[in-house]
């Protein structure tokens, strides 16, 4: 109940103005009290969720790092056959080199003409 509306109960009610000045006190009392129990509440639930944050971030963190090492091992293999092919095949591997060299310089001619356009 809002404090003005328990006050102006208290002095309606009480005979005398110690009396009202006594219901509120004991109404001011109660409402700190539950107002520091409620505080306690949050406060508890606010540490709880930062916690279970603070969790999720770390399992997040250990998952990707986990991820980043089998892309990473991955990537290791990729290349470690890629070097198998070219010791194996030296004139494909310099052929397939050639190619791409020639379709990267054509793309990169015809965006520099495109842009002076």
């Amino acid at each position: 109940m809002p404090a003005k509306k328990t006050t102006k109960k208290a002095v309606k009610k009480a005979p005398t103005q110690k009396v009202a000045k006594k219901t509120v006190k004991k109404t001011a009392k109660k409402t700190a009290k539950k107002a520091t129990a409620k505080k306690a509440v949050v406060q508890k639930s606010a540490k709880t969720s930062l916690a279970q944050a603070k969790k999720k971030i770390a399992e997040a963190k250990k998952k990707s790092k986990a991820q980043f090492q089998k892309a990473k091992k991955k990537l290791i293999d990729a290349e470690k056959g890629v070097e198998k092919y070219i010791e194996k095949n030296p004139a494909k591997a310099a052929g397939i080199a050639a190619g791409v060299a020639a379709i990267a310089g054509a793309i990169t001619a015809a965006v520099l003409k495109a842009k002076k356009k």
